[in-house]
């Protein structure tokens, strides 16, 4: 797979499975946008690029603000005139201490927020992106196994997450006529540093070691193991790349078969 001459537009990509594509698609020859919320955590990752001899820009972003995201989409046409991949990968769980809440206790301001971001934010992105994607471009929506199975105590992430299954097919139908293709990728639990620091406190908690949890978590894996976001990034690259030139509309499941359909 060659990217060389391609702009690749990543949101979510200070950290995580956004970082570890950015630094994918930069390995190819892409000049990658890594877009973030975290001004530090961006240009770390952007700085990282670069040490390596690779081509980044670091733009601080909200999603969820639809000016934000013109200010920053209007930088990349500035300086590449245009965009030949989207990836829409930043999302959030709710706010810190409140990602896990019965629906009936739930602030109406916290389900706001996560379909802001989740839902609303990877419209916003895409709408901003799409008159600048040319033919033969392609845009990557990020799901999660969390929006096919569902959780107790996530209703709003879950369902924004259900969404973007939705939006993705809807959205191929609309750009297909235009050689722009629109796929899914619909993680389950990966091995990044959240996760990790996850199970560290969830071992405190239960008065276990690491090593136990992470079984637990990965046991209905056939694999007994969990994806790593290198696993993941190399799904939303091939998504990318001519190599699925007739994948559209489609959602692809890395999550070492955790969750099957």
């Amino acid at each position: 797979m060659n990217f060389e001459d391609k702009v690749v537009v990543i949101t979510g990509a200070g950290k995580g499975i956004g970082k570890v594509a950015a630094q994918q698609f930069s390995d190819l020859g892409a000049s990658v946008v890594l877009a973030a919320r975290t001004t530090a955590e961006v240009e770390s990752a952007a700085s990282e690029i670069h040490a390596l001899g690779g081509k980044a820009l670091a733009l601080t972003v909200d999603i969820s603000d639809a000016a934000s995201i013109q200010t920053a989409i209007d930088r990349v046409v500035a300086e590449y005139g245009k965009v030949d991949v989207l990836v829409n990968n930043a999302a959030t769980a709710g706010p810190a201490g409140k990602t896990v809440t019965k629906l009936v206790d739930m602030d109406v301001a916290d389900w706001d927020l996560v379909y802001g971001v989740n839902s609303r934010g990877t419209m916003l992105m895409s709408k901003a992106c799409i008159p600048h994607i040319p033919a033969g471009g392609s845009i990557i929506n990020l799901s999660s196994t969390a929006g096919r199975s569902g959780m107790s105590g996530r209703t709003h992430y879950c369902s924004s997450k259900a969404s973007i299954i939705g939006f993705t097919k809807a959205l191929s139908h609309e750009l297909g006529p235009d050689d722009i293709r629109v796929n899914c990728v619909v993680p389950g639990s990966t091995r990044t540093e959240l996760l990790d620091n996850l199970f560290r406190r969830m071992a405190d908690e239960a008065g276990v070691d690491v090593e136990t949890i992470i079984k637990r978590q990965s046991a209905n894996s056939p694999q007994k193991r969990i994806a790593g976001p290198d696993e993941v990034a190399q799904v939303i690259v091939f998504l990318a790349s001519d190599a699925a030139s007739a994948m559209n509309g489609q959602s692809l499941d890395p999550n070492a078969g955790s969750f099957m359909l």
